[in-house]
């Protein structure tokens, strides 16, 4: 029989390499191979180790903990395009997944549609390079919500975005990832490369005590609304570049103080090259509360951005 079946995990510390949410010849292959099977599961915990127990060594919820140096401890997706055979309606809620990974700890793997993580805490305990949550390209119609995420490692990153279309991130909490907490995008190789997709929205999200706080690379038409960034301590809170267009920064704070570039850089660093710009840019209702130190601007605006519109923001104690 068809259809989304259920594994429940109750309250416990579970420790594996890899779960597997689809066929896998070496690592998986009692999994059903057959179309219209893969990803139709439902994974449900009791609910997420709070991150600061996970820190603190206290499992007071359901805790995944993958015993891989490279991760992930959950790989959903089977890295194939968009078929009948693509990780389809997969559904991950009230879990806590951990590890010291050099690639990931959660994973998406190619076209993952209609998948739903939520509840969930992301923890990469120090893998040099490592990330947190990992979404690969062709991530389409999905949902993020109440999340939290953090990686401790040498140039960690929380969430890396390569490709995704018409989801939805909201209330994802990324904090403490000495790169950048958010990576969205892969740098261009064209023109008309879209690099992240269309029409995805992150309503009240923050990226908080970090290096860098986001990077947005490419994509059109995405939406960012409600976010709190401060107490990254690298170049920016915020970067477009990549050929994004269409992007707009709505009701959101920017207040972290040591910042060495600026609060919001737009534009990439090339110059005007077709490569490394960005265009139609709105910045609406945002407050720049304190971008420094003193003389770092609230917003730098490079060679390769056009049409950027500012309206309705304030400036605190930086340079404008």
């Amino acid at each position: 029989k068809l259809g989304i079946r259920t594994v429940y995990l109750p309250s416990g510390r579970f420790k594996a390499s890899t779960l597997y949410d689809h066929y896998d010849a070496v690592n998986n292959p009692g999994f059903p191979s057959f179309a219209q099977r893969e990803g139709r599961m439902r994974l449900q915990g009791d609910r997420a180790n709070d991150l600061i127990q996970l820190t603190g060594g206290i499992y007071e919820g359901t805790l995944i903990e993958t015993t891989s140096a490279t991760g992930p401890a959950l790989k959903l997706g089977n890295g194939n395009s968009a078929d009948s055979s693509t990780a389809r309606r997969a559904d991950v809620r009230d879990i806590a997944f951990m590890g010291t990974c050099t690639d990931s700890v959660v994973e998406l793997s190619g076209s993952a549609q209609h998948t739903k993580l939520e509840d969930l805490t992301i923890y990469n305990k120090g893998g040099a390079n490592g990330k947190a949550l990992y979404i690969h390209n062709g991530c389409y119609v999905s949902t993020f919500r109440n999340i939290h995420v953090r990686s401790d490692g040498t140039s960690g990153k929380g969430v890396v975005c390569e490709g995704a279309s018409l989801c939805m991130f909201d209330t994802v909490n990324v904090t403490n990832c000495p790169g950048t907490g958010w990576i969205l995008g892969t740098p261009p190789t064209d023109g008309d490369d879209v690099v992240l997709g269309t029409g995805n929205t992150f309503t009240n999200c923050q990226s908080r005590n970090g290096g860098n706080g986001v990077e947005l690379i490419g994509g059109r038409s995405n939406v960012f609304s409600g976010w709190w960034l401060e107490k990254n301590e690298a170049d920016f809170d915020f970067k477009i570049h990549g050929g994004a267009s269409k992007v707009i920064l709505r009701g959101m704070h920017f207040t972290s103080t040591d910042l060495s570039v600026g609060g919001a850089i737009i534009g990439g660093s090339s110059g005007t090259s077709h490569l490394d710009n960005c265009r139609g840019i709105l910045l609406e209702a945002i407050n720049f509360e304190f971008c420094g130190p003193s003389g770092i601007p609230g917003i730098r605006k490079n060679g390769g951005c056009e049409h950027l519109k500012i309206a309705r923001s304030s400036f605190k104690t930086n340079g404008g």
